[in-house]
């Protein structure tokens, strides 16, 4: 809905809505009134420029038949430029070695990656956010089979090995589809320079009781259930990114990799 688009985008600008009042009937008045409007000198003191302000006035239109379709709106001449100023990076060397050698990573190996990325704040992805949102054309948030095929040739891995097998081992939860968290752990490095300082938090994901090591039970329990199964009282992950879930194992003697927690350990 392009008014919802413009409500939101109108808070990320200001930090409040475009309409308030003390109760919903008052404000369903502002929002029907034809000559009531949004405070849009605040977005002028804010030095929005006039292309940013145009188009959230557009989206923001009481007359459902004068606001522009989600395809024109995409056009705007603002948001074009905003779009060209973040153009889509080239994966590094360690990207495109993290993305080849997934079948070759330990379970624990892919665990940690996933406690890594499930720490991370967004603001860190953005490169990987806007390479992820590239790959998925069909908009569903998950690549598909085809999908992945592409990031393989456009991120120039060399194909010595099966593609298959790097496509399986990126979908953890075998599920067909390479959701954004499968994507984002497989193209981390934790051996560079960029991901040493996260190492602590991954650490924190395993060690459940915030003891400052790692048990047979906690690392059991993580690698079998995930590290979400029991998280620490009291222990919060402030801009972290939500929603990320790890590869499950089933409760079982072997791990997806063929060894048991206590050759891990």
């Amino acid at each position: 809905d392009i008014w919802s688009v413009g409500v939101m985008l109108f808070q990320l600008m200001l930090g409040e809505l475009p309409y308030r009042a003390d109760n919903i009937l008052l404000q369903a008045n502002l929002v029907c009134n034809p000559r009531r409007h949004p405070p849009w000198h605040r977005l002028a003191k804010r030095k929005w420029s006039l292309g940013a302000r145009w188009f959230c006035q557009q989206l923001l239109l009481k007359d459902e038949k004068q606001r522009p379709s989600a395809a024109s709106a995409m056009q705007d001449s603002w948001l074009s430029k905003a779009a060209e100023m973040h153009p889509t990076e080239p994966p590094t060397e360690n990207e495109r070695d993290a993305m080849n050698h997934q079948h070759l990573q330990s379970h624990l190996m892919k665990m940690a990656m996933f406690a890594v990325t499930s720490q991370m704040n967004l603001s860190n992805l953005h490169h990987l956010n806007l390479r992820f949102k590239h790959f998925d054309s069909s908009g569903d948030g998950r690549l598909s089979h085809e999908e992945m095929l592409q990031v393989l040739k456009e991120m120039r891995i060399p194909l010595g090995e099966d593609p298959e097998l790097i496509i399986e081992a990126l979908d953890g939860d075998r599920s067909g589809y390479i959701e954004y968290s499968e994507f984002i752990a497989g193209c981390l490095d934790l051996a560079s320079d960029g991901m040493r300082e996260h190492l602590r938090d991954a650490f924190e994901v395993f060690d459940l009781d915030g003891s400052g090591c790692l048990t047979f039970d906690e690392l059991s329990k993580v690698l079998t259930e995930g590290p979400n199964s029991a998280p620490a009282s009291g222990r919060t992950a402030g801009g972290a990114v939500q929603g990320i879930r790890p590869p499950l194992a089933r409760p079982s003697v072997l791990l997806p990799d063929g060894r048991t927690v206590d050759e891990v350990m």
